[in-house]
């Protein structure tokens, strides 16, 4: 990783320990952020897209509006491309709700190596603070 890759890291995860004050509350082991990222959502010989409205260290959810078959405890991948940044973590999804014509979904990382979570942490983290100024 770049020292300056390694400097960004190291003020939004800053950030992030400050932004999520209050998630044990929740009962829950690490801070979930709203967030709204674009994304896309591939299974078996398929790729939707999706919208990222949540996210934390554990787990991500999403909307998805398009037609697509999501089955709980199914693995999909998840795909996420920023500028230069490409992840495509393996999720597994946990919960599937609709609402107003979507599904809402719920999902936990099952395969994302440490520099792949601090890179997605990073770039939904400065999304947020983009967002705030």
């Amino acid at each position: 990783m770049s020292e300056v890759l390694a400097q960004m890291l190291e003020l939004a995860m800053q950030k992030y320990r400050t932004m999520g004050a209050g998630y044990e509350q929740d009962g829950r082991k690490f801070p979930r952020f709203k967030v709204d990222v674009p994304a896309a959502l591939a299974g078996d010989k398929k790729i939707a897209p999706i919208q990222i409205v949540d996210i934390s260290q554990r787990g991500v959810g999403f909307v998805i509006e398009e037609a697509f078959e999501i089955v709980e405890q199914q693995t999909y991948l998840l795909l996420v491309s920023f500028a230069k940044l490409q992840l495509q973590p393996t999720i597994q999804i946990v919960h599937t709700s609709q609402a107003d014509g979507k599904i809402q979904v719920g999902a936990v990382f099952k395969n994302i190596s440490e520099d792949d979570m601090q890179r997605l942490l990073l770039l939904v983290l400065l999304s947020r603070i983009q967002d705030e100024e």
